[in-house]
């Protein structure tokens, strides 16, 4: 051992009040960071791992775009004004990213905000357009069915969300079961007001959900793109109900459509020569095929009804394809690689990480330990402070041993190993102590777990009950941050001591 760190030994022992004043600050700063810390990268975990198993994959490739699209849909303060972006050539993208050696699963999905109303009560979702095969491989533990069953393949239908359902069963007047029909509402820039009347096939919920996703509900893609704006993939005869067909009853299709001599419009038509003379206009402009392009189908196929096109045609309408990468892929290194391959083939689209899929909750909840981080920084300012009054009381009780000792021949380099020697010994001595009572902590808090008082806290922590875990690295990171604090302090109470001339030393 030294002579500079035994002499920084015992003047530890010799001034033990002053010591354990530094070490208690020390070991409860080291305790809060390592405490801290941990619960930060249990709820960052928590979070990243509920959203990349149960909602968006690793990887969301979508339209490229300007503003913030998550799979909630358009964010910020433009949102009602812009249109959501679809994934351009989506089959050539789906086709590549599919057969990807890195990527375990893709989901091709859609979204689109709805009223839900059921008889007389009315309720809100976020409709997922999906299509099931690809969402139930991608997400298989994702739902708990509570009530009928799933989308199949190609079907058309809702999937309630069990917390939509309580809203319209709130009164207890009304119970929706599956098989009943409930008329979904949609209001978007590029759309306007789309109204779609589809069957209930089941009611489920989100076994990892949180106030965030609570209201989602899966739909089926065709009733999706038509909420969104987007263009139809078929058109399906309505079913009326008892008023509404009794209402409509009054007019017979034949009096609308019919003979002129019988119609509604025949007093309007009795003295126009339709058919004489302009007959030309309607026969050589507006043939068949011309009205069968107006409504944008192909030639070559029938049209099934007006406004309707061939689902050929409409396969690309879709807002995302979410990838989920196979274990230990770098989600970073395969999005740069796939923005790469999208810029080779000209194709307008961009990659997003899980966290810019995930939305405003899930970034205000991984930004709260930015602002842990920043309050420590505060706390460690302050600490450093208090350390170094307290080692500048203690230099400058030792004047005249350390002039003694410049006057005896010690270089300044020796003095300053003393002083430095003491902060380390002593920030290390009590860091440990504060690393046992940090983990003592965590194992205390793991045991009896830490309940969400709200539901801002139940997506922080990624559930409703946080189970913080000791991370190593907040360990090792507090340790050092610690060690550094104690040099810190050190210089200023180092910088009095060789200044101090040896013959005023002694003289003191």
């Amino acid at each position: 051992m030294s002579v500079a760190l035994k002499i920084a030994f015992r003047n530890i022992l010799r001034h033990k009040t002053k010591t354990l004043i530094v070490g208690v600050l020390i070991a409860v700063g080291i305790m809060v960071l390592i405490v801290g810390n941990s619960l930060m990268d249990t709820a960052e975990r928590g979070i990243a791992q509920t959203y990349v198993e149960s909602y968006t994959g690793h990887l969301l490739i979508t339209g490229r775009h300007h503003g913030n699209v998550t799979i909630m849909g358009l964010e910020g303060p433009d949102a009602m004004d812009a249109v959501m972006p679809v994934v351009p050539s989506f089959a050539q993208v789906f086709e590549y990213v599919a057969n990807h050696p890195r990527v375990a699963a893709v989901n091709p999905q859609a979204t689109a905000g709805a009223l839900v109303d059921y008889e007389h009560r009315r309720g809100l979702t976020q409709a997922f357009g999906i299509d099931p095969e690809y969402y139930q491989d991608m997400f298989p533990d994702n739902i708990e069915i509570l009530r009928g069953r799933m989308l199949l393949p190609g079907e058309e239908g809702i999937v309630l969300n069990e917390q939509v359902v309580r809203r319209l069963e709130r009164t207890g007047e009304v119970r929706v079961q599956p098989g009943d029909r409930v008329i979904l509402t949609g209001i978007s820039t590029a759309g306007g007001v789309r109204v779609r009347e589809v069957p209930v096939r089941g009611v489920f919920r989100f076994r990892h959900g949180n106030p965030a996703v609570n209201f989602v509900s899966l739909v089926d893609i065709t009733n999706v793109r038509a909420l969104a704006g987007m263009k139809l993939l078929q058109v399906t005869e309505a079913e009326l109900t008892e008023l509404e067909a009794r209402l409509l009853g009054g007019v017979d299709e034949d009096e609308l459509f019919g003979g002129l001599e019988d119609s509604l419009f025949s007093d309007l038509f009795a003295d126009a020569d339709v058919f004489g003379e302009g007959a030309w206009l309607f026969a050589d402009v507006l043939d068949e095929d011309a009205l069968l392009a107006g409504f944008g189908a192909p030639e070559d196929e029938p049209v099934e009804g007006i406004g309707a096109v061939s689902a050929a045609a409409q396969s690309d309408a879709w807002h995302f394809l979410l990838v989920k990468l196979v274990d230990g892929a770098d989600p970073k290194a395969v999005a740069a690689e796939l923005e790469q391959w999208l810029a080779a083939h000209g194709i307008d689209a961009m990659v997003s990480d899980w966290l810019s899929g995930a939305g405003a909750v899930a970034s205000l909840a991984t930004g709260t330990k930015l602002v842990f981080n920043i309050v420590v920084v505060v706390i460690a300012v302050v600490a450093v402070i208090i350390i170094m009054n307290t080692l500048v009381i203690s230099v400058t009780e030792r004047t005249t041993e350390i002039g003694t000792m410049r006057a005896l021949g010690a270089q300044k380099s020796f003095v300053r190993r003393i002083i430095v020697w003491e902060t380390v010994m002593t920030a290390g001595l009590f860091g440990l102590v504060g690393v046992a009572a940090g983990l003592l902590v965590l194992l205390i808090l793991n045991w009896s777990g830490i309940e969400a008082p709200n539901a801002f806290f139940e997506v922080l922590f990624g559930g409703k009950v946080l189970r913080p875990v000791p991370s190593l690295r907040s360990i090792v990171s507090s340790l050092v941050i610690v060690l550094a604090i104690g040099v810190a302090s050190s210089l200023y109470p180092v910088s009095i001591a060789l200044r101090t001339e040896p013959v005023q030393a002694m003289q003191e």
